[in-house]
């Protein structure tokens, strides 16, 4: 009896440790729009090993889509521009950034019928763009630079999923929009401005609700994880994961390296500094944010200096091979 007693217990025992390090609950909800530099995170997703029992990806047709159900409480956390987490906070979402994904480096652009060779020629015209902070800001920054006022521009806000149907039915004469577009449409039109034109600027990160980061911490974890090591295969150009990407957002594998050439993606250790408690880096471009996003009328106050805004507590110790 005492024997059975023992085997009881350590049954007992190795249930409880065992719950310790299982995923309790509903997966993490976390949700990412088309934009090329978040694909490594959908790359993970895809890999035979991922457990989707412990993380759901929500794809979204937009920036917009993504910011509704994160402001909703529908997902968890999503892939969203720095700028776009700064104008939530100020409007009252709780959010905390755990990790940089990438610096846009001329994958969010300016485009124009060939017959428009200047930003001030844009005076008249009509310009499509998604109505998110992100488009706004780029639309500032064009508009200062061009010499004009928001007056003088015609708008058309449409979601980036219908981008290219704007262009090809002529219904604007300008577009703001990002990566990736079709191949025709690039090659017609004239980039008149990109995010090479304000470095350091355009940042992607991923946003976690700060109300929900204590129940989803395994997840948050578990997934960061699987995405480091998305990222360092795409980073070390793998055949494998460019070819794989490729497919992905269905376009040739000679473009969709010139695409991924337009912008940088964070690696684990990029991202241990940049979310470090000296993130000297990070308060530069939210100084830059600032003096373009006030003035704008996107942030109603700068944002309060410390607090939760970042954690680097989640990043992984170490990534597979």
């Amino acid at each position: 009896m005492k024997k059975l007693s023992l085997v009881l217990i350590i049954i007992c025992l190795g249930a409880v440790v065992a719950g310790c390090f299982s995923v309790p609950g509903a997966p993490m909800k976390v949700a990412l729009n088309p934009w090329i530099g978040y694909q490594a995170l959908t790359l993970a997703s895809r890999n035979v090993d991922f457990d989707a029992r412990q993380v759901e990806l929500i794809h979204t047709s937009s920036l917009s889509d993504s910011v509704r159900l994160l402001k909703s409480g529908e997902v968890d956390a999503a892939a969203l521009t720095y700028d776009e987490v700064l104008a939530l906070r100020d409007q009252g979402t709780p959010l905390t950034i755990v990790t940089v994904i990438d610096s846009s480096t001329g994958g969010d652009l300016l485009l124009a019928r060939p017959e428009i060779t200047s930003l001030s020629a844009l005076e008249g015209k009509r310009i499509g763009l998604e109505n998110t902070v992100l488009g706004q800001l780029m639309l500032s920054e064009i508009l200062q630079r061009a010499g004009l006022r928001k007056d003088q521009v015609s708008l058309s806000y449409e979601i980036v999923s219908k981008h290219p149907d704007l262009w090809r039915q002529h219904k604007v004469d300008a577009l703001i929009s990002y990566l990736p577009l079709p191949a025709e449409i690039l090659a017609e039109a004239n980039r008149l401005f990109d995010s090479a034109d304000i470095p350091n600027t355009i940042l992607d990160v991923l946003a976690v609700r700060s109300d929900r980061l204590d129940r989803i911490e395994p997840q948050l974890r578990y997934l960061l994880v699987q995405y480091f090591s998305s990222v360092k295969r795409l980073r070390s150009n793998s055949l494998d994961s460019l070819h794989r990407l490729a497919y992905l957002i269905d376009k040739p594998i000679a473009e969709t390296v010139v695409m991924l050439q337009q912008l940088h993606l964070h690696s684990l250790q990029s991202n241990r500094r940049l979310l470090s408690a000296d993130h000297s880096a990070l308060l530069e471009t939210q100084n830059k944010l600032t003096a373009i996003m006030l003035p704008a009328g996107l942030l109603k106050a700068p944002p309060a200096s410390g607090g939760d805004l970042t954690d680097d507590a989640y990043l992984p110790q170490e990534t597979t091979p």
